[in-house]
């Protein structure tokens, strides 16, 4: 019979080689994850602080710190030798278990991080990651308690102190602790993943000032770490664009990182993207079409993206500046240009439920009988679900029909559990001759 001990450790390197297969790419420039060496102590706050310290093994320090810097293939190769020779060791197996978390997300990171207390119960660092765990959970009163039980034990633990700032941060969010954050964003001394955590710890906590927000963008750009350059610029710049309308200073954000550029996976956009969105911004304000006045901007628009807008324009869809740009962006655009998923201009239109998208792409010639994921344009919006936005689903249906769009049968439609399709679209059908009238 195999041990419950056995169990947990067969589970974390099934994780292991599961995380493997999830992170298939660095997210950090490769130069740099050869510079890296382990994480130093950190004196700060009247305290020296040590990241993991149960984990003694060179190999493993230098593994999870390669792991927090998004250097995925560094890490593997260093982990897997480990393993090769030690399968039963907790260190190897705790930074297994935080590949496959960062890799498969937290439902199964929780899986496995248990699995790991099980199997190593006076392993500290599993604890701590749980404790994590927790806080990412909103459940502070159960991290608390395991921390309260932790630290007499480890009080130097860089996480255990971390995640006492993020407790207080998310139930206290006094100008003190959000100070503190900042800084430890800012010392260079600390691991990245501690940086990026205070930052993004920032970013959700409440009454920061524009500025500090503002500050954590730009301070991650000083490091490697689980998101790539490409994300931290797209989040960054979309921020200047939209929520502070700096449209120069997403330029300036971007425009030096494009020789070390690293697309931003899971994301329609990526910084190409948000620094064409800024020229084509700076071209409407100069003209609203194209024109010999804005030609210039228009022209590093389409350089910036390789004379590709078909992410930027899907990322638009819905967005207050979309008609704005139409006359620069759809210049030379195919209607059927598709963005990052496949998905048409037209198609994410019925997707957002915005009807003046629907109505623009069929006036550029888009199909009314188009795709749109599994089915056509009028097997999506009809099934979609949610009664939500009734007026403009019915618009988005008048808009296809009228533009020829020609379903071959729509008489689902007429039952009550396809909920807004039986009782706001069905009578346009009716109005199109595609549905009959119901009998008295």
């Amino acid at each position: 019979m195999i041990t419950v001990s056995a169990r947990s450790a067969l589970l974390l390197l099934l994780a292991f080689t599961a995380a493997l297969q999830a992170c298939s790419q660095n997210l950090a420039d490769v130069r740099q994850c050869f510079q890296l060496s382990g994480a130093d102590p950190v004196e700060f706050d009247g305290r020296v602080l040590v990241e993991i310290p149960d984990i003694r093994s060179p190999e493993m320090r230098r593994a999870n710190l390669l792991l927090s810097s998004g250097c995925f293939d560094q890490a593997a190769a260093e982990l897997d030798r480990f393993l090769a020779e030690r399968p039963d060791d907790p260190e190897g197996l705790y930074v297994a278990a935080r590949f496959a978390w960062i890799a498969r997300g937290t439902a199964f990171g929780e899986e496995v991080i248990q699995a790991l207390i099980d199997f190593a119960p006076a392993f500290i660092s599993g604890h701590v990651l749980l404790a994590g765990i927790r806080i990412d959970q909103n459940r502070y009163d159960e991290a608390s308690e395991i921390l309260d039980r932790l630290e007499p034990l480890a009080p130097e633990d860089m996480w255990i102190w971390m995640n006492r700032i993020r407790i207080e941060a998310a139930t206290d969010p006094n100008s003190a602790v959000r100070d503190k954050l900042l800084e430890i964003q800012a010392d260079r001394r600390f691991p990245p993943n501690v940086r990026e955590t205070a930052g993004q710890q920032l970013r959700y906590t409440q009454y920061v000032t524009p500025e500090q927000y503002g500050m954590t963008y730009a301070l991650s750009l000083e490091y490697d770490s689980g998101q790539s350059l490409g994300c931290k610029l797209a989040n960054y710049s979309a921020w200047l664009m939209e929520n502070q309308n700096r449209v120069d200073d997403a330029i300036a954000v971007v425009e030096p990182h494009l020789d070390d550029f690293i697309d931003c996976p899971g994301w329609i956009v990526n910084g190409r993207d948000m620094l064409a969105y800024a020229y084509l911004v700076r071209a409407a304000e100069i003209d609203s079409a194209p024109s010999d006045r804005n030609a210039e901007f228009v022209a590093r628009a389409r350089a910036a993206v390789d004379g590709n807008f078909s992410r930027l324009s899907s990322w638009l869809v819905g967005r207050p500046r979309e008609r704005l740009l139409e006359p620069c962006l759809f210049a030379g655009l195919e209607a059927g240009s598709t963005d990052a998923y496949g998905r048409t201009r037209i198609c994410n239109g019925v997707l957002l439920l915005q009807p003046d998208t629907v109505r623009i792409e069929l006036e550029r010639g888009a199909n009314p009988n188009g795709r749109c994921e599994n089915g056509t344009l009028v097997t999506y919006l009809t099934l979609m679900g949610g009664r939500n936005k009734v007026p403009e689903r019915q618009a988005i249906l008048t808009e296809l029909l009228e533009h020829g769009a020609r379903p071959s049968d729509v008489r689902y439609c007429r039952d009550p559990a396809n909920g807004v399709c039986s009782t706001a679209l069905a009578p346009i059908f009716e109005q199109y001759g595609l549905l009959e009238a119901p009998r008295e």
